[in-house]
C-alpha cells in the first residue's frame, strides 16, 4: 500500500555512462510506472535532470504535509558565526 503523503522517485543515475548501462531505460521506466514512482534518467556528473527531478518531487509533496506537524527550528545556513544567541539557549550560539 502506497502512503499518499509520500513522494517516491526512481533515479536512473550515471546516464552519462550509457555504454556501461546495467538496466535498460525502458525496463526502469516500466517498473516506475507499475510502482507509481517518479522516474528520471539522471547524471550527478553532468547534472542532467537532477534539478528537474527534485522540482517534480517538490511539486508533488502534499501541501498538508508542509503545514502540519511540530514547529520547525530555523536553520542558519550561514554557519555558527552568523548565528544570533538567544535567551533560550543561554546566550550561546553553539
Amino acid at each position: 500500500m502506497v502512503d499518499t503523503n509520500m513522494v517516491v522517485a526512481l533515479a536512473g543515475n550515471k546516464s552519462d555512462l550509457e555504454s556501461r548501462r546495467q538496466v535498460d531505460s525502458d525496463e526502469a521506466a516500466l517498473y516506475a510506472r507499475q510502482e507509481k514512482l517518479l522516474y528520471a534518467e539522471t547524471s550527478a556528473k553532468t547534472a542532467a535532470n537532477v534539478e528537474e527531478l527534485f522540482r517534480e518531487i517538490a511539486m508533488r509533496v502534499p501541501t498538508a504535509t508542509l503545514s502540519s506537524g511540530p514547529p520547525r527550528r530555523e536553520i542558519n545556513l550561514a554557519g555558527p558565526a552568523a548565528a544570533t544567541p538567544t535567551a533560550a539557549d543561554g546566550g550561546k550560539c553553539c
